[in-house]
């Protein structure tokens, strides 16, 4: 299974040359793991923590593109971001999943950046973690620098999906008043809900963020 690669005519040093179509493939495969992740995986671990519900979902990755036969694209798990140019013998970060194509190969800089978090309805911890550390390190360039896009997956932990990501987008506006309002991402995914809406960064141009919940309860 391949799809066609296109340049994303988006804004963007380095532009990831990603086309919609393979957005799209990366937002449906994340779902149907993280689904095999809580069906799974969690009754045997259902205080699985963040890391530990990344590792799943990696591993469901892995298994659906080798019975899919899906190569035209790579999940790397826990990446380092570590630039030559950032404090020497210090990595900048780690983001939770870096997804490569082929054309992005030798290319350290490019690549399409997803960052998970945990969600559940009235935790404002978590909340707020998903706020500074997971939305955070898109702005201040610490993920993605200088892409046109990138993602934070949302493992909401109890009822409901709409609850979650309508308090994420509430505390969106309330925080960062230059960021587009979050609306429905097209076409609509099974079992998820996905919003999408510009995010202003602290040194360039505004990127494309998307917000994935997905069902970890239930």
């Amino acid at each position: 299974m391949t799809f066609r690669l296109a340049d994303d005519g988006r804004r963007g040093a380095p532009s990831l040359g990603i086309a919609e179509e393979e957005l799209a493939a990366v937002v449906r495969l994340i779902v149907v793991a993280a689904r095999r992740t809580r069906i799974k995986d969690l009754p045997g671990d259902p205080e699985a923590l963040e890391n530990r519900l990344s590792v799943f979902l990696h591993q469901n990755l892995i298994d659906l593109q080798r019975r899919a036969r899906i190569e035209s694209l790579e999940f790397f798990l826990e990446a380092s971001i570590n630039l030559p140019e950032y404090k020497r013998g210090k990595v900048a970060g780690r983001i939770d999943l870096k997804v490569k194509f082929p054309h992005q190969w030798g290319r350290y800089e490019s690549y399409f950046g997803v960052e998970c978090k945990r969600l559940a309805p009235g935790q404002n911890a978590l909340s707020r973690y998903y706020m500074t550390a997971g939305i955070g390190k898109f702005i201040d360039g610490t993920y993605s620098r200088g892409h046109p896009a990138g993602m934070l997956v949302a493992y909401v932990l109890g009822p409901t999906l709409e609850d979650c990501s309508r308090e994420v987008a509430e505390r969106v506006a309330a925080g960062h008043p230059r960021a587009g309002k979050l609306v429905d991402w097209a076409p609509p995914v099974h079992d998820a809900v996905v919003l999408e809406g510009g995010m202003p960064r602290r040194v360039g141009d505004d990127m494309r963020l998307l917000h994935t919940f997905v069902r970890m309860y239930g």
